[in-house]
């Protein structure tokens, strides 16, 4: 028989294996509010999402959303330096120019929070 403590270390040891990684998340009680919500919205008529699931089907949402938008991103280039957009992940040297993309260019690549 096994104890609570060699169950618990087993299930971690299986997470690492198949490299899951625990978050822990705090929000709001507004915040948990509009989680709840999109969980029972996303899904009428049927059980709400449970909180993961609809958790990690926005990350997962968000993630095609990033590379659709960076597909589209990668068909042009900077007016100034001429880089393929988005340019240097670390920052391009005519940054600040009104020319240069990553000036103002980026915010079409940030979320949109009301």
């Amino acid at each position: 028989m096994t104890t609570s403590a060699e169950r618990k270390r087993a299930q971690r040891q299986r997470d690492k294996a198949n490299g899951i990684t625990t978050l822990t998340l705090r929000v709001d009680s507004q915040e948990m509010a509009m989680i709840l919500e999109g969980c029972q919205q996303r899904r009428i008529a049927r059980e709400p999402y449970e909180i993961m699931e609809y958790l990690i089907g926005l990350i997962r949402q968000d993630n095609k959303l990033l590379h659709k938008q960076m597909a589209e991103l990668h068909k042009s280039s900077c007016r100034k330096c001429g880089d393929t957009l988005p340019g240097d992940p670390a920052g391009c040297c005519m940054q600040g120019d009104s020319q240069c993309w990553q000036t103002a260019g980026y915010k079409k690549l940030m979320l949109i929070t009301l």
